[in-house]
This record gives structure tokens, C-alpha cells and sequence, in this order.
């Protein structure tokens, strides 16, 4: 099964990869159709959020943030992913000596626990290489470049070279289903390692119960399903244009709920 899932994430990577080597030009345009699109859907707060360029709220509060053609609102309005910031500052709170984010896309994850963490050493992993750019320019504009330390390709390897004398490390991963194939019982220092990881049941079915079987000795696991946002509240001092387009601006736009996998090491400082 593992080489299963390691071919259904390379084949989704190579294939964003392939369209954007042949026409790089390609994701400009599509950022600018987005942004253009987010203009004209949300008139006035789009445009002031986009200015302000910052996140406005939630655990990683005033980080510079590409402009909405790189996706929607939530990251830079703080609701993104809303359901793991308990998980998140429970991390923050036990500083990690070493934080690896796997799948990093531009950076929302690194730079902010990187902002969090000063203590920690930061490792952010991304294959896509228009990602991997915005990240490096936003690492710089944050003046996070000396802070994080950015790579391409994560494999069983260098993870277990990463977790490699550590003490008490935490691994975020999102990886279109590659997290079958990375998350690996016998790599020496992954029974310290807290875990935090995004399972993709409809690219690699079974996911769920497999990681549970293969960490359930070393780890206390906990599923967390995406929240219901109708009850995140704007913060009070949030723009009135912003605050009165808030209900739609949050929402994330994906095809499905998603379901997150925590794995708390029954051993070490996250005990």
C-alpha cells in the first residue's frame, strides 16, 4: 500500500510540475484571475485586505502575506485550518527544538510557527517550485530567510536524517496522501516526534487506519474534523467593510470537510 501512495502523490505533483515547466506563464494568470475574481466578489474589503498584506488574526497575527490571487482569505483573516490552533499553541507552548513542515506550499505554517518559536530550528519541505519561490520572497519580507531552512523533495531518508538528535521534535505534514509512505514506524526518533498531519482518504483510502495501527504504540491519536464556521466571530477591531463580508470571506472553498490526524508521543516532553 505505501507504494501505492507514493505514486498517487508523485503523479499529482509531476503533473502540476509538468504544466507549469511547459507554461510557466501559466500561473500567473491564473493568480491574476483569482485576484481580479476576489476583487469583484468582495468589493472594498478584498481590496483592503490585499493592501494591508497582513494576517489579521489567530495564531500567527501580522505576518506578511502574498496578495488572495495565491488562493482565498482565510489564511490572511486567521480563520484558515481554525480547528488546529488549540493543537497549534499547545506545540508553540511546549517549543519544539526542531519543527519540520512537509508540504510548506508558501509558507502560512513555517514562517508563522517560526514567528511563534524563536528557540526552534525550522525545516520547511516543498516539491512545487512556483511554491517554494513565494515562499523564499516572504521568508525574506518577514526577515524569517536565516530562521528557515527550505528544501524540495521530503523522503524516509532525510526525515530520518532531520529527526536525527533531536528531542523533542513536531512534524507538520500535508502531502496529497504521501504521508502513507513518509510516516514510517521504524525511523529512529519519529516515537518523540509530535505530529500533526492532513489525511487524504480519497487519494489513498485506508490512510486513517493504517497510521493508527502503525503509531498506536508509540502515540496517543486523536482525529480532529474540520470545524463548522458559522460561529467564528470577526476580532472587534477588524475593518467594518471586512467585518461585514466576514461569513464569506472565511469559507475555504474545498470540495469536502477535511480530517486532520494529531499524534501526541506517549514518551518525551509532549508526554
Amino acid at each position: 500500500m505505501p507504494d501505492a501512495s507514493i505514486s498517487i502523490g508523485e503523479h499529482i505533483q509531476s503533473a502540476r510540475e509538468s504544466m507549469k515547466q511547459a507554461v510557466p506563464q501559466l500561473v500567473h494568470v491564473a493568480r491574476l484571475g483569482r485576484l481580479t475574481l476576489n476583487q469583484l466578489k468582495f468589493p472594498v474589503s478584498a481590496a483592503i485586505l490585499d493592501w494591508q498584506g497582513k494576517v489579521q488574526a489567530g495564531p500567527f497575527t501580522g505576518i506578511r502575506f502574498p496578495r488572495s490571487g495565491t488562493g482565498n482569505f482565510a489564511e490572511i483573516l486567521g480563520s484558515y485550518e481554525v480547528c488546529l490552533v488549540p493543537v497549534l499553541e499547545q506545540v508553540i507552548a511546549r517549543k519544539p527544538d526542531l519543527i519540520i513542515d512537509v508540504g510548506a506550499a508558501w509558507g502560512y505554517y513555517s514562517m508563522g510557527l517560526a514567528m511563534r518559536c524563536p528557540s526552534s530550528r525550522v525545516i520547511a519541505y516543498e516539491m512545487d517550485r512556483t511554491r517554494y519561490d513565494l515562499m523564499q520572497k516572504y521568508n525574506r519580507i518577514n526577515n524569517l530567510s536565516h530562521r528557515i531552512d527550505m528544501r524540495g523533495e521530503c523522503t524516509v531518508t532525510t526525515l530520518a536524517a532531520d529527526l536525527r538528535d533531536t528531542n523533542y521534535p513536531f512534524i507538520l505534514m500535508d502531502v496529497e496522501g504521501a504521508e502513507d509512505f513518509l510516516l514510517q514506524p521504524h525511523i529512529a526518533g519519529i516515537d518523540r516526534a509530535e505530529m500533526l498531519v492532513e489525511l487524504h482518504e480519497g487519494a489513498v483510502p485506508g490512510i486513517t487506519e493504517r497510521l493508527e495501527s502503525r503509531f498506536d504504540k508509540s502515540h496517543l491519536i486523536q482525529v480532529i474534523q474540520q470545524d463548522d464556521l458559522s460561529n467564528h466571530h470577526p476580532p472587534p477591531d477588524i475593518n467594518p467593510f471586512v467585518r461585514w463580508q466576514w461569513s464569506r470571506l472565511i469559507k475555504e472553498d474545498r470540495k469536502e470537510p477535511m480530517t486532520w490526524m494529531h499524534l501526541l508521543p506517549r514518551l518525551g516532553p509532549a508526554a
